[in-house]
């Protein structure tokens, strides 16, 4: 899949911009939803397939799924993940992608927020080792 992570130092929320297909418009309002102060907590989740959510969107694995899921018709295998937005909608897509994107968008992150002075760097540094963690 075709993606594009950059420093941005317009987006003040998180120093970083993400160019996704339209399809994936959904994944990119997570990764902006979510605040700095949260990354670690959703990285955590993340790496051991446990769903997390912000205020419109979240994102939940095959074994998070009940038959509530089923019944709105939501099946997963696997190997994929389901992502949701109040607003644009829900997508279905391959962990793996999803992981590339996510580690992308958090790599950038640390990168582009190293010269941040007003941020703890142990912040940084746990974010970089559960990074390592996903890899």
């Amino acid at each position: 899949m075709e993606f594009k992570v950059y420093a941005d130092r317009r987006n003040i929320a998180c120093g970083v911009s993400i160019e996704l297909p339209e399809p994936f418009l959904v994944l990119e309002c997570f990764l902006f939803e979510a605040r700095p102060a949260r990354y670690l907590d959703f990285l955590k989740a993340i790496a051991i397939s446990k769903g997390c959510n912000t205020e419109k969107s979240g994102v939940r694995f095959q074994s998070e799924l009940d038959w509530e899921d089923e019944e709105n018709g939501i099946f997963l295998n696997e190997h994929q993940v389901y992502l949701f937005n109040h607003e644009f909608g829900d997508l279905v897509m391959e962990i793996s992608d999803f992981k590339e994107i996510v580690i992308a968008f958090f790599r950038t992150y640390v990168e582009a927020q190293k010269t941040n002075t007003t941020l703890d760097p142990n912040h940084l540094a746990s974010i970089g080792d559960q990074l390592a963690k996903l890899e």
